[in-house]
């Protein structure tokens, strides 16, 4: 296997390209130079570096007891989410899985008639006179409407109605800024002093958990009415009331299920229509296969929509929110790929290695994805099947696989199903026409979605 020395090269190459907006490139860079699993010697401690899906196979599924999230994430994440389901390993990860697991059997979203109030509230934003409209930020006000309504047990959302908007506004500053400085702490960990520091990002979690505390006490108050509609929140906390009677727990729990729901599916939807803002064709195609509905959108109409399934798979295979994912190797194991000059034998790593693996790099991977593996084309998941499901995971794999998958495709499909009822065709207003990334927890576009829309006549 590889390996990369001396360490302050790649941290300072690191640094530049991150702060440039291409770190995934020199990612893609290191793999085509020094193989599909290659160690970099970190400050003292060894990486593993991966692309390999088989590697991200052992990891994720056959050998994930040999590997912890708690030593990578908690340090860099307690002072936002707490200990919980994202942050944490053994009892009080399978506590909150638990928990978690049940809040989505639910499925709440069979009722689509409170996230149509949401949607078309967005679409009341969207200017008609073909004027510049940024999407990313106005598909966080709409995934903030749904995740406090799923999350928080908020009947109407009221921290994202009109009603609220400086409010909404302040939050929702308090929540970047916050993601922002934990994605600084996981990328740069000790050497985050040389952005700073972590005095705004502290800041920045504690108005968020100010707002995250009323929700929770508003909810604790209104029990009864919580019971009468079937609020998500209080069945989450019937399930914490058995163990705990700690608001601090409460928070914890609650913000590990909200991180995900409107974080990571705002920036997938933003990502969504930023592709498609770049290539028209797919748009019509798309808009052919929308308007050929002839009755309400149910979820079994999304479902079966299956160049809109397309679509979405191409954009997160592509521009998925999370591209990476690190383990702590906690006892000894064996990778099936790495070794030798073609890096196709075994290796070891040791107890105290971390393993980054690089779902970017393997779903942009020419063996995998053939020689336009880069470039944004639906139909290809019409000319093949998978080898195997680990070659494409943009919500990760295994036990700690997110649990909202389904949940996240389905409310995006419905997003963009409505925007294409609307809309006939939409163009791209961004000089810049590569993406362009910005790294917080989650990865998203630093110019933002800038599109104009032009109405169906």
């Amino acid at each position: 296997m590889s390996t990369i020395r001396p360490c302050l090269d790649l941290f300072i190459k690191s640094m530049r390209y991150m702060e440039e907006g291409s770190y995934f490139d020199l990612c893609q860079t290191l793999f085509r130079e020094y193989g599909k699993t290659y160690a970099a010697k970190s400050w003292g401690r060894t990486v593993v570096h991966t692309m390999d899906p088989k590697n991200m196979q052992v990891v994720l599924s056959s050998c994930s007891s040999h590997f912890a999230v708690e030593p990578i994430r908690l340090d860099s994440l307690e002072k936002l989410l707490g200990k919980g389901v994202f942050t944490s390993d053994g009892y009080n990860w399978e506590h909150s899985r638990g928990l978690i697991n049940t809040i989505f059997a639910k499925a709440y979203i069979s009722d689509l008639s409170s996230l149509d109030l949401y949607v078309t509230r967005v679409l009341d934003m969207i200017p008609r006179d073909r004027s510049t409209v940024d999407l990313q930020p106005l598909f966080k006000r709409l995934f903030l409407d749904v995740s406090t309504k799923f999350g928080f047990g908020a009947s109407n959302a009221p921290l994202a109605s009109p009603a609220n908007i400086a409010k909404t506004d302040e939050f929702l500053e308090a929540f970047e800024q916050a993601l922002r400085g934990v994605g600084i702490r996981m990328f740069f960990g000790k050497f985050r002093f040389l952005f700073g520091g972590d005095g705004a990002a502290n800041e920045a979690c504690a108005r968020v958990h100010e707002v995250v505390d009323e929700f929770i006490n508003d909810a604790l108050r209104n029990r009864q009415d919580s019971i009468a509609e079937a609020s998500t929140l209080y069945n989450l906390l019937s399930e914490l009331g058995q163990s705990t009677e700690s608001r601090l727990d409460l928070r914890h729990q609650v913000l590990n299920v909200f991180l995900p729901g409107y974080d990571s599916t705002a920036i997938g939807l933003s990502d969504v229509f930023f592709q498609l803002a770049r290539n028209p064709r797919v748009w019509t195609k798309l808009r052919k296969e929308v308007m050929a509905i002839d009755h309400s959108i149910t979820l079994e109409v999304i479902r079966s929509m299956n160049y809109l399934k397309n679509v979405l798979n191409e954009s997160f295979r592509l521009l998925s929110p999370i591209g990476r994912n690190k383990r702590m190797c906690v006892k000894n194991c064996i990778l099936p790929n790495g070794g030798s000059i073609k890096g196709q034998t075994p290796i070891i790593v040791k107890r105290g290695t971390k393993v980054n693996m690089v779902f970017r790099a393997m779903q942009r991977d020419p063996d995998l994805w053939r020689l336009d593996a880069a470039v944004f084309r639906p139909e290809r998941w019409e000319e093949r099947e998978l080898k195997s499901t680990w070659e494409y995971m943009p919500f990760s794999r295994g036990a700690r696989a997110c649990p909202a998958q389904q949940m996240a495709l389905l409310e995006c499909g419905y997003v963009l199903i409505r925007f294409l009822q609307e809309f006939e065709r939409m163009e791209n207003r961004d000089p810049q026409v590569e993406f362009v990334e910005e790294h917080r927890v989650t990865m998203q576009s630093r110019n933002g979605v800038k599109v104009a829309l032009i109405s169906a006549s």
